[in-house]
């Protein structure tokens, strides 16, 4: 069986949030922990997108960003160009209730193309994906035409976008809750919170 590697978004400068919010807890762990240990049930290769040494806690190996300043697409180009395996699981560390069956269905699912993410409803979601070393010219041609969307490297690049089956979804509760400021935090506070008290514990 093909093996995958693991790079998890970190790159981000948090500005929204005043603090590195990769470092923010929820329950006993930190938002960047949570996506760590959900990528672990994968693959012995996580690599962290990352500008400064934060995360040197986790022993993984931290990559910075070649291009500086623009955003996801330099993280994703750097990590890809550094990992050990063609497919790589990346997922952003503002993400943390991702599932491992989430993780697994786009693992299914992903062979033939260069990317597989899920869609959300109308949405698509860009940074809870397998992504392929085989868009590294592509992020580059995006990169010199200083296009830093992520979102038209998927749409130029063969890549399956997956509607996620409802008995998934519902193993995986909040799964695509992003946080970006401290309104989303602490919605996600208060929803880890409902689950431990209402529910099994998130997978």
């Amino acid at each position: 069986m093909e093996k995958i590697g693991g790079i998890i978004l970190a790159g981000g400068k948090s500005s929204r949030m005043g603090q590195d919010k990769a470092m923010m807890r929820i329950g006993d762990k930190t938002l960047i922990e949570r996506v760590y240990d959900i990528i672990n049930n994968f693959t012995s290769e996580i690599i962290i997108s990352s500008n400064t040494d934060n995360y040197d806690f986790l022993k993984c190996k931290i990559i910075p960003d070649i291009y500086k300043n623009i955003g996801p697409i330099s993280g994703i180009h750097a990590s890809l160009k550094n990992a050990k395996y063609d497919r790589n699981i990346i997922i952003s560390c503002d993400t943390p209730f991702v599932s491992k069956y989430i993780i697994a269905e786009l693992i299914k699912v992903s062979d033939n193309y260069d990317i597989t993410i899920s869609r959300n409803n109308e949405f698509i979601e860009p940074l809870i994906g397998i992504y392929s070393k085989n868009i590294i010219d592509n992020l580059e041609k995006a990169i010199s035409n200083k296009n830093y969307s992520i979102t038209k490297v998927i749409y130029s690049s063969k890549s399956n976008i997956v509607e996620i089956d409802k008995s998934i979804l519902e193993k995986s509760r909040n799964c695509f809750i992003n946080i970006n400021d401290n309104n989303n935090y602490q919605l996600a506070v208060n929803s880890y919170q409902l689950s431990v008290n209402s529910y099994p514990p998130l997978q």
